[in-house]
């Protein structure tokens, strides 16, 4: 019975240990907020906030968008990801702010003026989002909640 029992334990160890494959490089951005859902026209600016982490570090990829209300919600807009000081082969965790405004005229994502004149007041805008780091592993698409925005 105790060999059993012994056998049994050294059994279940050897299989409780497994290697992290693949599913550890991949990125994993994980959705956190947003700083409003209906926005007023005098706000120019609305952020979206994520936490990332990656078990290899090399999330200084790119980080693409799009907005699911476009006439072509297939196409993506993208950005090259900020230096996260971090090392290839180090586990990271870092949160990342995604801003989407109209105060700054050289930011990529614009709050208003990415869509021919809107039908409706509000207007409604619904984002996509992931990320590929520099060996290429993509992580999951996040679908960000529904924003109203007011022209």
């Amino acid at each position: 019975m105790k060999k059993i029992i012994l056998l049994s334990a050294i059994a279940f160890g050897f299989f409780a240990c497994k290697k992290e494959g693949d599913s550890g490089k991949r990125p994993i951005l994980t959705f956190k907020s947003v700083t409003m859902e209906d926005i007023p026209t005098d706000v120019n600016e609305i952020h979206y906030l994520f936490d990332l982490q990656d078990g290899d570090g090399d999330t200084e990829g790119e980080f693409f968008v799009t907005d699911i209300y476009r006439q072509d919600s297939t196409k993506y807009d993208y950005m090259l990801m900020p230096g996260l000081e971090s090392h290839s082969g180090t586990k990271l965790k870092a949160e990342l702010t995604l801003i989407v405004s109209d105060v700054n005229q050289s930011n990529f994502l614009r709050l208003r003026g990415n869509n021919p004149n809107p039908v409706t007041n509000p207007d409604t805008s619904q984002l996509k989002v992931y990320i590929v780091d520099k060996a290429g592993n993509v992580s999951d698409t996040l679908r960000l909640p529904k924003v109203a925005i007011h022209y």
